[in-house]
């Protein structure tokens, strides 16, 4: 496995959690996640399937480049302050999981605060650094 920073090993350790174990030597960081290979692909796809545990959609297109295009995407169910595992399988069998402070499957409030909290910070970013609007920092 790669050295993973401290975001993606709890990335890693939500994913043990629920019983979803990556193969060890497939690991590597992927921006705030990781990418993988499912140690058992049938069994993973059980677990991430428990409605009970899992919302499942396809919203997870942001990390399409890195997964070969989007299947699916499944999020844990947020309990109190613990985090929801986001877990996107692409169409060639990568697989990329990060953590997010909201489940947008969870219902309106927490649809809106991932968009506005999460999602557009990261567009806005982006956005910056491909106009070449980023300003040099001061002295």
């Amino acid at each position: 496995m790669h050295p993973l920073t401290g975001k993606q090993s709890e990335t890693l350790a939500a994913l043990t959690q629920f019983g979803v174990v990556p193969v060890p030597d497939s690991v590597r960081g992927s921006g705030a996640g990781i990418t993988f290979a499912f140690a058992s692909p049938r069994e993973a796809r059980q677990i991430l399937g428990d409605r009970n545990l899992f919302g499942q959609g396809r919203l997870g297109i942001l990390h399409s480049r890195v997964v070969g295009g989007v299947v699916t995407e499944y999020r844990s169910y947020r309990t109190g302050e613990q985090y929801s595992l986001h877990v996107v399988i692409g169409r060639k069998g990568g697989v990329f999981a990060d953590l997010d402070r909201f489940n947008p499957y969870q219902g309106p409030a927490s649809l809106f605060l991932h968009g506005v909290l999460e999602l557009a910070p990261h567009l806005a970013r982006r956005l910056v650094v491909r106009s070449g609007l980023r300003s040099e920092p001061r002295p």
